[in-house]
């Protein structure tokens, strides 16, 4: 089996979120401008907010794990529970 370079390793990196994120949006961008018409398919990505108690910072120091999903919460007011990501989803998917 071949090995992967390390800058090529996927792991569960948070710093590799936002970079996974655009990559959603833009393939399903590209995948709606070529399928849309031919198909009547309508191609779309979501991004439900910062969920910040999943496993994505499994991998962080304890102190960050602690202090990042209430920095979310009360400073950035950008914390997004689990079920409410859930229900945004399916509010979409209703429509």
């Amino acid at each position: 089996m071949q090995q992967t370079p390390d800058a090529c390793n996927i792991t569960n990196d948070a710093r590799l979120c936002p970079a996974a994120q655009v990559c959603n949006m833009l393939t399903m961008r590209e995948m709606h401008n070529r399928w849309h018409e031919k198909t009547g398919v309508t191609f779309a990505s979501l991004y439900p907010g910062c969920i910040a108690e999943t496993g994505l910072f499994r991998d962080h120091y304890t102190l960050f794990k602690t202090l990042f999903p209430p920095f979310q919460k009360y400073i950035t007011k950008g914390y997004v529970s689990i079920p409410d990501a859930g229900q945004r989803l399916a509010q979409v998917c209703r429509r």
